[in-house]
């Protein structure tokens, strides 16, 4: 939000300059609430009138899939992959292993540049919270400070004075009570208070001014109270204090106000007569004279705050006329365009919109992917449709991108039906990407069978933990076939026995260097993370596809339990297949 505000405020100077002197007074000021907006507001909606869709229209495919990372998972930003990726599924599992190491290795360096800058991050945030409290507790103090001076102050109980103020409400409609106070803290006339509003004026001022002099100060100071300027000025205090750290933000608040008091002198001007105009700039510089060094008022409006605006006042006086109704409409659509265009959100997708893609089969956004890995710009065109392809089903997407390296269901077995069961997962699908740059991959999302989010992420090979309220973790990879010339009669009983009998009570891992494993076709974890079902299929000699599967159930990679069952591991059946560690 900082970042953005302080590129809107670059574009509202250069707004300004290009149109200084086609905007009124109350224009040049207006535009400044917009950096409220952008301060204020962490999410706006998408437009193709945002400035910032200008990058994807020099390098497309760059932009998404790098602002996508920057959405989606900002640790990413500060990740610098230089190995490139190769997909891990590979006929030779020997090869897969190494595949594995190596990511691993990638896995631990990203890790440890993500340690760093979390713990940058924290650093920072110290920084922040200190700068923040620091200047807090400098405010506070100068307000009590203030108010004390104030206090003891003394109330202007001058008939003829308070009848000049009198009628200065009536002229501006306002029918607020408020104090007169006479002042020898401050040189300058002041309106402080939201609640208990009150006129500073100082005692030199009362005694060297006549009426009619009192009486413009008067409609100044009162314009502003009608404006609702101590609000505002407070509410610029609250962002100066927030972001502390950037000057920018300063600086275009400290211009906000600047307007505020051009647009306060207009506001005068459209309540006087044409002929007490140039009285009314004269009394502004004769207050020069008694400008000295200010004294600290943490929220007020002052007539005169410094010398350097003076000249854009007057000149602004001069030349004053009342705004035309259509050239104020203009101003106020120009205003909303700069907004609308520096405020929102770039769109997602800038080549197609969602009612042409709707038109197309799923397989035409990308070309037909046939094998591994899946190409950057491919995974680019898919996120650049994101928020439509959300919602579609699980059909959808394999249609679109092929078979993947490992689907991940989450599933919750309590007094479901397999049916329930199979129409109420949660399920993570990860489709390897191949880029120079970074080992990265597509995630899918989906929810009862719908997609509900996607993002390119590091590729580590191994599913995230989002169990939600799930009772196990399965997944499915598209390799893990054991050696069929080994275990090719498995199933047969007396050679099952003996296969069971060496590795009982073994480690998993002594299993899997045996047979040069990664992992099984099917792996289940439970909740608790101690046992594991791990499913690796058996291909016969006359038969080429996978018919049944040796089922072997682990507890902190002890192996505890060796069936045989189907090939496909069944979800309605986990409970039963971790329910055995308990019956032995």
């Amino acid at each position: 939000m900082s970042l953005k505000t302080s590129i809107l405020i670059l574009i509202i100077f250069t707004i300004k300059f290009l149109f200084n002197n086609f905007f009124t007074a109350k224009t040049h000021y207006m535009i400044w609430f917009l950096l409220f907006i952008s301060l204020t507001v962490p999410y706006t909606a998408q437009s193709n009138i945002s400035i910032y869709n200008i990058p994807k229209y020099f390098n497309q495919n760059k932009y998404i899939s790098k602002m996508q990372l920057s959405e989606d998972n900002f640790s990413n930003d500060i990740n610098n992959y230089n190995n490139t990726i190769r997909y891990p599924y590979s006929n030779n599992n020997k090869s897969m292993s190494k595949e594995k190491d190596s990511t691993s290795t990638i896995s631990k360096k990203n890790q440890n540049a993500f340690n760093i800058f979390e713990s940058l991050k924290n650093i920072f945030a110290y920084i922040w919270l200190l700068g923040f409290l620091l200047l807090s507790l400098i405010v506070f103090i100068k307000t009590i400070h203030f108010n004390k001076l104030i206090n003891i102050e003394e109330d202007i109980l001058d008939t003829q004075k308070l009848s000049i103020l009198n009628k200065c409400k009536e002229v501006l409609g306002i029918n607020q009570h408020l104090r007169l106070i006479k002042t020898t803290k401050f040189s300058t006339p002041s309106l402080v208070g939201i609640f208990s509003p009150k006129i500073l004026l100082p005692e030199q001022i009362l005694y060297n001014f006549d009426n009619e002099q009192l009486e413009l100060i008067l409609l100044h100071e009162l314009s502003h109270l009608k404006r609702k300027d101590i609000l505002t000025n407070w509410i610029i205090l609250t962002y100066q204090l927030i972001y502390w750290f950037n000057p920018i933000i300063w600086i275009g608040f400290y211009k906000m106000k600047n307007d505020m008091e051009v647009a306060c002198d207009a506001y005068v001007l459209n309540n006087l007569k044409k002929e007490k105009h140039i009285s009314y700039g004269k009394v502004i510089i004769d207050l020069l004279d008694y400008l000295s060094k200010p004294s600290f008022i943490p929220v007020s409006t002052n007539i005169l705050e410094n010398k350097y605006e003076l000249k854009r006042r007057i000149i602004m006086i001069k030349k004053f006329k009342k705004t035309s109704y259509k050239l104020s409409f203009i101003s106020f659509l120009l205003i909303v365009l700069v907004g609308c265009s520096s405020i929102s959100e770039p769109e997602n997708n800038t080549n197609t919109t969602p009612n042409e893609i709707s038109k197309q089969n799923p397989s035409n956004i990308i070309e037909e992917n046939n094998e591994y890995p899946l190409g950057l710009p491919d995974a680019s065109k898919i996120l650049n449709n994101k928020n439509w392809i959300i919602g579609k089903d699980y059909e959808f997407i394999w249609k679109t991108l092929g078979t993947p390296y490992v689907n991940t269901y989450y599933v919750d077995t309590k007094g479901l039906t397999s049916n329930e069961i199979l129409n109420n997962l949660y399920n993570e699908t990860i489709y390897p990407i191949k880029s120079d740059e970074e080992s990265s991959a597509l995630y899918v999302f989906m929810e009862n069978e719908k997609i509900v989010n996607m993002k390119i992420d590091e590729f580590s090979g191994i599913p995230s933990n989002n169990w939600k309220d799930s009772d196990y973790k399965v997944n499915f990879y598209t390799s893990g076939d054991i050696d069929k010339k080994d275990l090719t009669d498995l199933e047969k009983n007396s050679n099952f026995v003996e296969f069971k009998k060496e590795f009982l009570n073994k480690s998993l891992s002594d299993f899997k260097n045996k047979f040069n494993l990664t992992h099984g076709s099917n792996e289940a974890f439970n909740k608790e993370g101690d046992l594991k079902l791990t499913v690796y299929p058996i291909i016969g000699k006359d038969k080429p596809s996978p018919f049944v599967g040796i089922y072997i159930l682990s507890e902190n990679n002890i192996i505890k339990d060796i069936k045989i069952d189907k090939s496909d591991l069944q979800l309605e059946r986990l409970d039963e297949h971790f329910s055995l560690t308990n019956k032995k």
